[in-house]
């Protein structure tokens, strides 16, 4: 269960450091 939730928490900050990294560029 832990692990099932680490997962879901790196595929919502991937697409954030995405989209961080978008702006900051």
């Amino acid at each position: 269960l832990y692990f099932n939730g680490c997962q879901i928490r790196q595929a919502i900050t991937k697409p954030l450091d995405l989209t961080r990294a978008s702006k900051i560029m």
